[in-house]
């Protein structure tokens, strides 16, 4: 699947949202294997969806939509909880407590 880069979706998303009544919908993560995940920011404008996709590793730290959206930190709060990937600045524990482990990450073979 090809998608660009988080910091590139992430500013592209808030330009979208500042320059015509945009409103994000929620963020998709999925496991890809292999330690590479996928997002996909879904958007609503003037009724028509937009999905934009980007790609990272699940050991870097990804860009927060939160400061441009506010809605956006507890889906990236979820996203945490469920799949493990890490937002600058944003904090897991919507649903998990410490040292639970992701349910929906994969194993490191990609299985």
């Amino acid at each position: 699947m090809s998608g660009r880069s988080n910091t590139e979706t992430v500013a592209r998303v808030a330009a979208m949202m500042r320059e015509k009544e945009t409103r994000l919908v929620t963020i998709v993560a999925a496991d890809e294997g292999g330690g590479e995940m996928e997002l996909i920011y879904v958007l609503d404008r003037d009724g028509e969806l937009i999905t934009l996709r980007a790609r990272g590793r699940r050991d870097e730290e990804l860009e927060s939509l939160s400061p441009a959206y506010k809605g956006a930190e507890n889906m990236e709060r979820e996203i945490i909880d469920l799949v493990g990937l890490s937002f600058h600045g944003v904090r897991g524990g919507l649903f998990l407590g410490p040292g639970d482990d992701p349910p929906l990450r994969k194993d490191d073979k990609g299985a």
